[in-house]
């Protein structure tokens, strides 16, 4: 909430330039904030970065058990799968 220094960015992780910054005005994460339309706006990049963080996991786990610990072998089954 704006002007309470308890909710104040830490330096560490402070957003950086042209990174969108929420505005809560209440106490609940999404309660008084536009995150659900953006969301919702979002919904397609949303799929992609999730279906791109499972198939990496699943990318490493198959790498791994290949002994193919630089993933060289898998590298172009991966990306085909992220079109």
């Amino acid at each position: 909430m704006e002007g309470d220094s308890r909710t104040q960015f830490d330096s560490r992780v402070s957003p950086q330039e042209g990174e969108r910054v929420l505005t809560k005005h209440d106490v609940s994460a999404f309660a008084g904030t536009s995150l659900e339309q953006i969301l919702l706006n979002n919904q397609t990049a949303l799929k992609h970065l999730g279906k791109a963080i499972s198939l990496d996991a699943t990318y490493r786990t198959q790498a791994q058990q290949d002994k193919d610990l630089e993933g060289i072998q898998h590298m172009q089954e991966f990306k085909m799968l992220l079109k």
